[in-house]
């Protein structure tokens, strides 16, 4: 029990202190950028060419905390810090993410969290990217391992040379091209869905789901390829066709459990290429998530969404690889004997 505590808190530290090196890290790269949130960077006032005068900059700076040296911005983003009244306002460790500098301090966990009335929360910002996140991850899954296994048993043949070609042309080609093209195809000249997206419609989502699933199968197949080919080698297989079993079942009962544990640790990274290919997956095809909410940020360097959507992404990829560690010993009944040890 005690060494069970023990490594829960373990775990815990190592979560908490990836989290605050990533927010330092990112709290440093956004300050170093050029120019501030306050010059002609929305497109609305660069369109008029509209600009704030350098006193009504000073007073938005003194309003949002930007006239302080860094090193206080940090703390009183991270853990709070006293209002002109006398009160404490705790920060993102109490799940405060801050106020938004684009929308003249609103709070930037409505702008992504909220749900618009009489819709349900998978209509949020948050939800959206979900449920595109989760269908391409499905995709992914269902294409790449199958497509994998299949390259592994056939190969040096037709087939496995084709489909090698076409997997090198697929992480060749940048997911903002495969994006285009297909737009062109199925948008300009098929007429299959409209330029103007309907995201009530599920046709609608096939294109982003597609561009954003691509790559990561791609690079899933080559990886359950490669597993399976290593497990292909061991003596059991051998052991085991030299009693007659069936291909199906040498492959179904002792290559692929073998071959699981490489498979699930390729999703770990397989997952961080779909969440960093939303970013552009959702500006291309407006989609109304969060990376398409990041990209605007970047571009008008709103520092608190900045700063909070990548906390968000960061602490979802280290739970994800806390959980695919959680699942080798359910899998692998010697790794869980070696982690009792």
């Amino acid at each position: 029990m005690t060494k069970l505590v023990n490594s829960i808190f373990a775990r815990l530290a190592w979560v908490l202190l990836v989290i605050f090196g990533v927010s330092i890290v990112t709290f440093l790269l956004i300050h170093s950028l050029p120019g501030n949130p306050w010059q002609a960077s929305s497109e609305k006032r660069a369109l008029f060419n509209i600009q704030l005068d350098p006193l009504a900059m000073r007073q938005l700076d003194r309003q949002f905390g930007l006239d302080q040296p860094l090193w206080k911005q940090y703390t009183a983003y991270m853990f709070g810090s006293f209002t002109e009244n006398g009160d404490f306002s705790c920060g993102t460790i109490c799940g405060n993410l801050g106020p938004s500098l684009r929308l003249r301090g609103g709070k930037v966990t409505t702008a992504l969290f909220s749900v618009p009335e009489g819709v349900s929360f998978w209509h949020s910002r948050f939800g959206y990217t979900a449920r595109l996140a989760w269908l391409a991850f499905v995709l992914t899954t269902l294409a790449g391992v199958p497509l994998g296994i299949l390259l592994a048993i056939r190969q040096a043949s037709g087939f496995e040379r084709a489909i090698s070609a076409l997997l090198t042309l697929l992480l060749a080609t940048p997911n903002f091209v495969l994006g285009i093209i297909l737009i062109i195809i199925f948008a300009s000249w098929l007429k299959l869905v409209k330029v103007v997206p309907d995201w009530s419609n599920f046709r609608t989502w096939l294109m982003p789901v597609v561009v954003l699933a691509a790559v990561p199968t791609a690079t899933l197949a080559r990886l359950t390829q490669a597993a399976m080919r290593a497990a292909m080698q061991g003596d059991y297989v051998r052991t085991a066709r030299a009693k007659g079993l069936r291909r199906a079942r040498v492959i179904g009962l002792h290559i692929l459990p073998n071959a699981l544990i490489p498979i699930i640790t390729a999703l770990a990274p397989v997952l961080v290429e779909l969440i960093a290919g939303s970013f552009i997956v959702e500006a291309l095809f407006g989609f109304p998530g969060l990376g398409r909410e990041y990209w605007q940020a970047i571009t008008e360097l709103d520092y608190p969404v900045i700063m909070g959507l990548t906390l968000l992404y960061s602490l979802g990829i280290v739970l994800v690889n806390l959980l695919v560690e959680a699942l080798y010993g359910l899998l692998d009944p010697r790794l869980r004997n070696r982690g009792a040890r």
